[in-house]
């Protein structure tokens, strides 16, 4: 999603899990855009991908973090690796948390039915 070529739950191929995901349904779907949208607007400044961009501002947070991208093609491995020339400023990555901060997600991630499969007590050894 926040690399922008999904623009409404049509988008999704048939079968896609986030068909049923409440994040994704048709009314939440265009609040969560604002983010992307807002990250696309900052990525075309830096000449980027919103994806590009992304990946770039989770690699600035420290040496102990690391993304990893759910990558289908050739095409986005070569645009993930593209994203290890992106420099960001202080003030690039301020703009960039303010807004994620700012971001509102709407709906939640799982639907209602799979809430008592999520957290299970570790049986004992």
């Amino acid at each position: 999603m926040l690399g922008g070529q999904i623009r409404s739950p049509d988008d999704f191929e048939e079968g896609d899990f986030r068909k049923f995901a409440p994040r994704f349904s048709p009314e939440n779907f265009p609040k969560n855009l604002k983010l992307v949208d807002r990250i696309t607007e900052i990525a075309k400044t830096k000449n980027c991908t919103a994806s590009q961009l992304t990946l770039a501002w989770i690699l600035a947070q420290g040496d102990d973090f690391f993304p990893i991208p759910g990558t289908t093609s050739l095409a986005r491995i070569e645009e993930n690796v593209g994203s290890l020339k992106i420099k960001l400023s202080k003030e690039d990555e301020a703009e960039i948390r303010k807004a994620c901060e700012e971001a509102e997600p709407a709906g939640s991630r799982y639907p209602e039915a799979f809430a008592s499969s999520l957290y299970a007590d570790t049986p004992p050894l």
